[in-house]
């Protein structure tokens, strides 16, 4: 096979599901072969299907976080923002938190920088609802919970103890009753220290725009989830659109409103402004690609995950889900047939092949469709942890180890106060996971910590 005699440039932007798994296969297929660069707003690739086991104290956040720099041998891993991509010149400029402007030429580039919450343009949003898309805002709601119940435990006034002990989660999606179930679980826990309030004193609402939840699942398994979770504390409420969010309750559009002051927005996401200024050809926000992921726009651009609408073969060419299940095998095809571009092996189209799916609503709660089987309870549970623990690039372990002794020992319950809330609203997320800038002292410096934000005191599938 004939090589090139330059060495190629590959640059892949973003490190969730789909970039991280394309920047691996790129690192293991060329190897040396090729001046191989990963660019991402944090050291780290987060599993971000168990995050709501970090809200919930089950499991400690840096077993979900994969290092980059020690997963990809041969890669340059660069801390940064990607702000601006000339397709011309073949460049793309990052800002890092030391270095701005640091440019980057590509033969390559793989675009997978994320995605941002859609707010729908609902008022109040971006002020007062938190995000729920990385460990900075996982570690900051389980904090939340948890000073939210020493409040309404110390104050004499019923009004704000109703405020603080409601949590509403916006958003019936997989990732939102997850998150509501572990926070019901760490908030029952948390009443053993809170002897003034009872199970009745803690409210948590589920607020579904759509006519339903879990509807890809069968109706009887989705049904039987949702009672389950029901009857275990967490409201659902389907066919309830937000109007407005408040700093003391959301107000929905049938009038009524419900008193609290943590909402976290789940209901849905959109590429960050970089897709659209790129000037290549969108699908409701998208980029275009084609069926071996390459945007027809420009020969040496990739997309893949949040940020392209990719073809679905087996679905007649329709948009294929946004699921870490597609974002996972995505990164593996684009790597795949960038590599071909190269010289190296023979390009393939994506074709998707559904697993099944699985959520887990704490305790014997789960439901699971694996390769077509119906599970509930146990044997869902474990079949959707098997599948966790297979798809973790790194922490097996340490994820199965904190299982167990969540099972024996019970929830951590700590407030240790970590996380600034200005880095856990939705108004901070900005080009896909940035921090915000604050303003600081001159001559003083900013630390990043491990988990992306400045050290400052402070959807599942299987």
């Amino acid at each position: 096979m004939s090589r090139p005699e330059k060495v190629p440039r590959v640059v892949v932007v973003g490190s969730g599901f789909a970039g991280f798994h394309c920047a691996r296969t790129l690192d293991r297929r060329l190897g040396r072969a090729a001046n191989l660069s990963l660019i991402n707003s944090v050291d780290h690739m987060v599993y971000s299907a168990l995050l709501p086991d970090v809200v919930g104290g089950v499991v400690d956040p840096k077993s979900i976080a994969t290092p980059l720099a020690a997963s990809l041998s041969h890669t340059n891993v660069v801390v940064g923002t990607v702000t601006s991509v000339d397709l011309d010149r073949q460049t793309c400029t990052v800002d890092g938190v030391e270095n701005r402007g640091l440019v980057l030429g590509w033969d390559r580039l793989v675009l997978n920088p994320g995605s941002v919450s859609q707010t729908f343009g609902i008022k109040g949003v971006e002020q007062h609802a938190h995000g729920f898309k990385t460990l900075s805002e996982a570690l900051f709601l389980r904090e939340r919970i948890l000073s939210r119940l020493q409040l309404a435990a110390t104050t004499n006034d019923p009004t704000e103890r109703e405020r603080h002990a409601s949590f509403v989660v916006v958003g019936g999606g997989f990732t939102g009753l997850e998150l509501a179930a572990q926070g019901r679980a760490l908030a029952r826990r948390a009443l053993r220290q809170h002897p003034g309030l009872n199970v009745e004193s803690v409210r948590w609402t589920v607020i579904e725009a759509g006519k339903t939840v879990l509807d890809q699942f069968p109706e009887r398994l989705a049904r039987r989830a949702v009672n389950r979770l029901e009857s275990g504390g967490v409201q659902v409420r389907i066919d309830a659109p937000v109007a407005e969010v408040e700093s003391d309750q959301v107000r929905l559009e049938n009038g009524e409103s419900i008193s609290t002051d943590t909402v976290v927005w789940t209901a849905g996401v959109t590429p960050p402004p970089l897709i659209s200024q790129l000037g290549l050809g969108l699908d409701h926000g998208r980029l275009i690609v084609d069926d071996w992921l390459k945007t027809p726009d420009h020969p040496n651009v990739f997309a893949l995950g949040d940020a392209a609408a990719v073809p679905d073969i087996t679905e007649h060419g329709q948009p294929a889900a946004q699921t870490a299940q597609n974002a996972q095998r995505q990164g593996v095809a684009a790597a795949r047939n960038v590599a071909a571009s190269l010289g190296y092996g023979k390009a393939r189209v994506y074709k998707h092949r559904n697993l099944g799916f699985v959520v887990d609503l704490t305790g014997r709660n789960a439901i699971a469709t694996p390769l077509g089987l119906k599970l509930s309870g146990v044997s869902a549970e474990v079949a959707g942890r098997a599948y966790h623990l297979r798809a973790l690039p790194s922490g097996r372990l340490r994820v199965l180890s904190e299982w167990v002794n969540a099972l024996l020992s019970g929830r951590q319950i700590v407030e240790i106060g970590l996380i600034d809330e200005r880095y856990a609203t939705i108004e901070a997320e900005d080009d896909g996971g940035s921090e915000p800038e604050i303003p600081r002292p001159a001559g003083r410096t900013r630390r990043r910590s491990s988990f992306g934000a400045p050290n400052v005191k402070e959807k599942s599938d299987t």
